[in-house]
């Protein structure tokens, strides 16, 4: 996890709830971390809430940093990926299609197109270097005694 100091105040910039006394023990009881409580509030249905919460999170615009990132497979370094923003698009049309389906199901065909299947593989880059992007900003603002506890190991 990262350090307080680092994800509290994007905390307050993405929560902006007050709580009465009986929320704040049941809270306690609960033992439910802050960050669960702010995630519990919002929905990554929409690419801009996505861009606002991971953007305020890692301090700079999210998808920007993301659409750079390039993957070369292990064992067979010719095979290099790049996201671009076809991938972010990609995404964006698929979150469209889900709430077509979600919300209006009698108006959408029974079978993807072929359009609509290779979103599902541009998503699927995209997710990854997403994840690249997050984990880096983790690791680089880890919380000290953690990280000291996984360097014991």
């Amino acid at each position: 996890t990262c350090r307080a100091d680092v994800f509290a105040p994007k905390l307050r910039e993405l929560h902006k709830e007050k709580y009465d006394i009986d929320e704040i023990v049941e809270i306690y009881q609960k033992q439910i971390n802050p960050c669960e409580l702010v995630l519990a509030g919002l929905s990554f249905q929409r690419m801009d809430t996505v861009e606002k919460v991971f953007s305020t999170l890692i301090g700079k615009p999210f998808w920007k940093s993301v659409v750079p990132v390039q993957v070369r497979l292990k064992d067979d370094h010719a095979k290099q990926f790049e996201v671009t923003d076809r991938h972010v698009k990609s995404l964006r049309s698929l979150l469209a299609l889900r709430h077509e389906l979600v919300h209006d199901p009698d108006k959408h065909k029974h079978k993807l197109t072929e359009d609509e299947i290779s979103w599902l593989y541009d998503a699927g880059l995209l997710m990854f270097a997403c994840d690249i992007v997050l984990n880096q900003f983790i690791a680089a603002n880890m919380d000290p005694e953690l990280k000291s506890q996984t360097t014991k190991r």
